[in-house]
């Protein structure tokens, strides 16, 4: 009767159930778009339908807890290669992706001028270990990763995904507002992670030397210096004698 008294229905009106569904496919999509927008050259490797059904698969699992949804996509690379374990270069170019966008948006430093290096005493040097930019990350790669992500960026075909015989690491960090990346030997990679964890730089040289000739790893680790003071990966130093805090940044 009440359904009598209102009327015929209006077939535009959508009751509750229909319009959550509604909300749900547009909240869906947008997660979709930020993905892509982050994974630009993920999303480009695997084609628009491809990427679509891994970030819809993410999604499922991975509710957004960041305040901005830039961030929506952190857990992303490590869902993938926990995911699709036989997609290894999916998920390393998704994590190549992501250390470049998280270096853009990462937090400042001066680098480290060069006169503060050559004003260390002996028992400095002993001491001293670098505090390196905030922007740096450090990926470990076992697929021709570098070389899918730089064709992918020319706008090329990509090479065939090809596993690599050893492990390459990879720097990626922030100078001015440009983000960069490098590959590392598994030296130098080794090295910059130390120092990353607070070792001293004597201490990372002196692992250098139990494996090389002396006088080789000593003039290895000068090309270490110079090589990351001039690119802006040094942003200060400390002793690692008086703690945590900083005694020189850039």
């Amino acid at each position: 009767m009440l359904d009598a008294l209102r009327g015929p229905r209006d077939p535009g009106c959508l009751d509750a159930a229909q319009r959550l569904g509604i909300y749900r496919d547009a909240y869906r999509a947008r997660l979709v778009e930020a993905l892509q927008d982050s994974f630009s050259h993920t999303a480009r490797y695997l084609g628009d339908d491809g990427f679509r059904e891994l970030a819809l698969q993410y999604i499922e699992v991975h509710t957004p807890a960041a305040a901005s949804i830039r961030w929506y996509g952190d857990a992303f690379p490590d869902w993938l290669g926990a995911a699709h374990p036989q997609d290894g270069d999916v998920a390393e170019l998704a994590a190549l992706d992501w250390a470049l966008r998280a270096a853009f948006d990462s937090a400042d430093a001066e680098p480290l001028d060069a006169a503060a290096l050559s004003s260390l005493s002996a028992d400095d040097w002993d001491q001293a270990g670098f505090v390196l930019h905030p922007s740096l990350r450090l990926l470990e790669q076992r697929w021709n990763t570098v070389a899918l992500w730089q064709a992918l960026e020319r706008e090329a075909a990509p090479p065939a995904a090809r596993r690599l015989p050893g492990v390459v690491g990879v720097a990626v960090w922030r100078r001015a507002l440009q983000p960069h990346y490098r590959t590392l030997d598994a030296d130098e990679g080794a090295a910059l992670r130390a120092l990353q964890a607070g070792e001293r730089f004597a201490a990372v040289c002196d692992r250098l030397a139990a494996r090389r000739a002396p006088q080789a790893a000593t003039a290895l680790a000068g090309r270490w210096l110079r090589r990351w003071s001039e690119d802006g990966l040094l942003a200060g130093l400390r002793r690692a004698d008086a703690g945590p805090g900083v005694i020189h940044a850039g």
